[in-house]
């Protein structure tokens, strides 16, 4: 079941004791765990009541002690008291919530302490992939002064705590929380801000783990719900489900998602679902007035199929769309049936085609991720060369532009479509929607100067207000070196502000800026900041207009002179809330849009465009993995920016996530992954489909990788008998990695062995494996051991590409679409976990033959020899296809002598026989 905060209590003692008594929370009952937080100044012991159990302790130096602890509530009394081994001044919180795992509640916690500060951000905690729920603390202490301590925290804040003493030392802290409903495990910290300065800090994070309402093998049907009427563009929130009767659904529903092979592609084929429906009265005919679903059956309509078991009730397995009603008659009966196929969010992006935003536009809309602020008004300019007007982003009122405005002439701003130049004598007139003044506004917008420098002053951005000071100009003037200024006039075109800097000329002449004039109300007067950006660089001044207002913002303006004809300009934005950071923000949009986002991480930009379609979305990465930078974002469709994210990071993409979202599966993911599901063939846990196969299709051995704009790179794998060869062009910042990502494409296609193209499950005979199964994923890694003999001694190791569930009634078939997972164990250097990971030999062969009984082997080296170090055993080796695991080496010249112990498959082998790693592992891009 879904886990809910059920209620809170909480105690803050500004006067030093021993004892921490907080009340049991309100509406408590049997069956909820409990949380509790107890902090305190100085290192007091703390003892907790009786059926407590501690998660654990954190201190932050002699000055600061924090505990966890949980419990299973049952017959509760009406507070618990914590005593604590001195007096000191502490508090206390205890929280309740529903649906977690009385036995087994806490899914993972972490703690850290810190020194002097206001803002803490706690350790990430991964919540559970289902239902997940996290639970963040921080606590510190200060030199007491009478004025209390009040926290801010990015999640939902359930307490704020903090004593409030004139001497000594007071301690404060915050509780909050978040709820996540996920297909993977998410990692989640929070972060905490003080509204004064802690002299130390501690933070918890813990994350709780949901119940699991197990299924015991019964009959059963899917769940099936339909949004009748909804728009499938819209909120999914508030769509209304409504439930097809368990009767009307027939046996043989079928949910597949992800690839159905081990191929290289980059986006897998949209999630299909298939399903027949029993329709005797015509309930689900389409165009039927007589159907009480009419006029709903119609194509792209919402439909969710569920299970009733797992994490939460019911468990969704997939997400999508109508595709089509078709009716049908069994030919004997003349009982009606509709056959029906849906079709996930895929199948729409990709009919539809739809064109993506340039990186200028998605940024500065306030769509992509930075500051979160969204524009009051912008006009991108990247109108066609046909124009007669400029089309605003946004529902306002559009542009005025004169004749001599030449629309889609300037090509070649990075991370736009084609702007406008403008001859001597243009205009563009930008009107910004009424609204109330915030007491700030920023202006953006991009311009390219003639590369003349101008001989006398010039001023092409104008920009109109309902303040004190109306009008403010943007411009640049000759000097030694030239100036950006920035002038502002009263009514009459008074001068009231007449102020710049020096600029770099070869920055801003024939060259794409971004100049940015932000002002902001402070009392009567009003502070600015000019500045200009370029894709890496920039320069600014600020200054105070005393005794003026700034009012709201009402107009912009750009024109040309004769001394600035052809002057390029677009995407004019005004920002009007006060959160919008003049410093950071117009930098990052700056990257954006004259860098055009290069150098983004794949997952990111899949992010920002996901973002900028309105497309829900997941990203499966581990963000501490080195990612390959992109290349510039030029102006495509919608699936193909998305292919270009996946097939630049080697990843997948597919449309499998939580309410039908996209989720992009990375490589960092995937390498040495924990096994989520182990099927065990000697319990019968393997079903049909199982074949094995020995085939060459899909093994490359000869990759040649192309930049777009760029070199190429070619990596042969001269081992593989037969050249297979391929040819990709990927969206890199530079050649630099090219010849890397070739090889990779190489390890991973052209792993050695056999493929096992899919893996079968029944989950009615092997009801046990549910859990297991619900928390797997596209991404997630299964094994199947201890199969025949006939097979051979190796488990099957595999990374699910895809998979297909079928649901008749008397069974629950699950077929799981693989790739080896070998590729995907890397080394990581300076592994903090304990992992030793070894690198094989040039030349390693057996200085003698051994019989199945051997338990030490003679080895002769060439060049390199074998560790010595017990810090390397136990490892293990092949030795003609035989595992052997190697326990100690010894000898400190060829040949050397290993001592090892033998498996079940053990047989005498040659002298000359090679030795190689068991399963080496291949280097991570």
């Amino acid at each position: 079941m879904t886990i809910a905060f059920r209620a809170d209590a909480d105690v803050t003692n500004g006067t030093a004791g021993t004892s921490v008594v907080v009340a049991r929370p309100t509406g408590t009952t049997t069956g909820d765990v409990l949380i509790a937080f107890v902090a305190a100044t100085g290192l007091p012991t703390i003892t907790a009541p009786a059926g407590w159990t501690l998660i654990g302790t954190q201190d932050a130096s002699t000055a600061l002690r924090i505990r966890a602890y949980w419990r299973a509530a049952s017959n509760e009394p009406v507070s618990w008291t914590w005593t604590l081994g001195s007096s000191q001044r502490s508090w206390g919180w205890v929280g309740a919530w529903s649906g977690v795992d009385t036995t087994n509640p806490i899914y993972g916690s972490e703690s850290a302490s810190y020194g002097s500060g206001t803002s803490t951000v706690t350790d990430g905690v991964a919540l559970h992939r289902a239902s997940g729920y996290g639970l963040f603390a921080v606590a510190g202490v200060r030199t007491a002064s009478g004025t209390g301590t009040t926290w801010t925290s990015v999640w939902d804040e359930l307490a704020d705590l903090s004593t409030n003493g004139g001497s000594g030392t007071d301690i404060t802290g915050c509780v909050s929380s978040v709820a996540e409903t996920s297909d993977v495990d998410v990692a989640y910290a929070d972060q905490f801000t003080a509204s004064q300065s802690q002299t130390n800090r501690v933070s918890w994070s813990i994350s709780l783990r949901p119940v699991f309402t197990a299924y015991d093998g019964a009959m059963f049907k899917p769940i099936v719900e339909v949004a009748w009427g909804a728009d499938p563009d819209g909120d999914p929130d508030l769509w209304n489900w409504t439930a097809i009767p368990r009767d009307d659904v027939r046996p043989g529903l079928k949910v597949t998602k992800g690839l159905q092979s081990d191929s290289s592609a980059a986006i897998a084929p949209p999630t299909s679902v298939t399903f027949s429906l029993n329709n005797p009265g015509g309930d689900y005919t389409p165009d039927n007035p007589l159907s009480p679903t009419y006029p709903n059956v119609v194509a792209d309509t919402p439909i969710r199929v569920s299970v009733p078991f797992g994490f939460s009730a019911p468990t969704e397995r997939a997400l999508v769309f109508a595709e089509s009603w078709d009716p049908t008659w069994e030919p004997s009966t003349r009982h009606g049936i509709v056959e029906v196929t849906a079709k996930g969010r895929l199948h729409r992006v990709q009919t539809v085609n739809a064109p993506v935003e340039s990186a200028a536009r998605r940024v500065i809309s306030g769509r992509a991720p930075f500051s979160g602020v969204m524009a009051q008004s912008y006009f991108p300019c990247e109108d066609e060369p046909g124009a007669t007007e400029v089309a605003s982003a946004f529902a306002q009122n559009a542009g005025h532009p004169n004749a001599f405005v030449n629309f889609g002439s300037a090509t070649d701003c990075p991370g736009s479509k084609p702007l406008p130049t403008l001859d001597a004598g243009a205009i563009m007139m930008l009107p910004v929607a009424p609204y109330a003044a915030t007491g700030h506004w920023t202006l953006l917008a991009v311009m390219k100067m003639p590369e003349t420098p101008v001989a006398t002053t010039v001023m092409p951005i104008r920009i109109l207000c309902s303040g004190t000071a109306p009008t403010w100009r943007i411009g640049l003037a000759p000097g030694s070196p030239d100036t950006m200024r920035v002038r502002a006039e009263g009514s009459s075109d008074i001068p009231l502000l007449d102020a710049g800097f020096s600029i770099a000329e070869a920055e801003v002449y024939g060259q794409w800026v971004l100049v940015q004039l932000s002002v902001t109300q402070n009392g009567a007067n009003v502070d600015y900041r000019l500045g200009y950006h370029t894709a890496t660089d920039g320069s600014a001044t600020t200054g105070t207009l005393a005794s003026r207002t700034i009012g709201a913002i009402r107009q912009g303006y750009a024109w040309a002179t004769a001394d600035t004809d052809g002057v390029a300009f677009g995407h004019f934005a005004a920002y009007t809330n006060a959160t919008f950071s003049v410093v950071s923000d117009p930098g990052f949009i700056a990257s954006a849009v004259l860098g055009a986002d290069t150098g983004a991480r794949p997952y990111r930009r899949f992010q920002a465009i996901c973002d900028a379609a309105g497309l829900p979305h997941r990203i499966l990465a581990d963000e501490d993995i080195p990612f390959l930078p992109m290349g510039p974002m030029t102006p495509t469709t919608l699936p193909a920016a998305l292919e270009e994210c996946a097939a630049t990071d080697q990843g997948l993409i597919h449309d499998g996530g939580p309410g039908g979202a996209l989720v992009m599966v990375t490589r960092s993911s995937r390498y040495n992954a924990d096994v989520d599901l182990t099927l065990n063939v000697d319990a019968r846990e393997l079903a049909p489909p199982f074949s094995p196969q020995y085939t060459t299709r899909d093994r490359v051995s000869d990759s040649t990788v192309s930049r777009s704009g760029g070199s190429s790179a070619r990596y042969v794998d001269t081992s593989v008998r037969g050249t297979r060869s391929e040819q990709v062009t990927l969206s890199l910042d530079s050649d630099h990695y090219l010849r890397q990502i070739a090889g990779y494409r190489v390890n991973v296609s052209s792993t050695p062995g056999m493929r096992y193209p899919a893996l079968g499950v029944n989950l009615r005979k092997s009801p046990h494996l549910v859990q297991a199964w619900l928390d797997c994923r596209i991404g997630s890694r299964a094994q199947a051991v201890n199969l025949w003999d006939s097979h051979g001694p190796a488990a099957v190791d595999q990374v699910i590409n895809g998979h297909e569930e079928t649901f008749t009634g008397e069974r629950w078939d699950v077929v799981l679409f693989c790739a080896p997972a070998r590729p995907f164990d890397v080394p990581v250097l300076e592994a903090t976990d304990g992992t030793v990971f070894r690198a094989d030999l040039a030349a390693s062969t057996l200085a003698s033959g051994i019989n199945a009984a051997a338990t030490s082997i003679s080895v002769a080296s060439i060049g390199a020899l074998i560790s010595t170090s017990g810090a390397n055993y136990p490892c293990d080796i092949d030795v003609g296809g035989e595992q052997i695991t190697v326990t100690a080496c010894s000898g400190a010249s060829s040949p050397q002598t290993l001592t090892v112990t033998r498996g079940q498959y053990a047989r005498a082998h040659d002298a000359g026989t090679p030795i190689v790693l068991w399963r080496g592992r291949g280097v991570a891009l």
